[in-house]
């Protein structure tokens, strides 16, 4: 039975990760290369930063490109 509850919650959070990623990718191409610039990333960033919530364990909340700077 636990194998079973296991299972399922581990779908669960692949498919809620999944939905994560799709909606961080189709809003940060919605931004202008101006808007994305000011935030800090181009445009080729993008697929990889909507991934990294897909496979890192914990999604980062800050940009990797301004540590140390900010």
């Amino acid at each position: 039975m636990y194998f079973i509850l296991h299972y399922i919650e581990a779908i669960t959070t692949k498919l809620k990760r999944t939905s994560l990623t799709r909606k961080t990718y189709r809003e940060l191409n919605q931004l202008s290369n101006r808007e994305l610039k000011d935030i800090g990333i181009c445009r080729g960033d993008i697929r990889s930063i909507s991934e990294e919530i897909l496979y890192d364990n914990c999604p980062s909340t800050s940009n990797r490109n301004l540590k140390g700077w900010v």
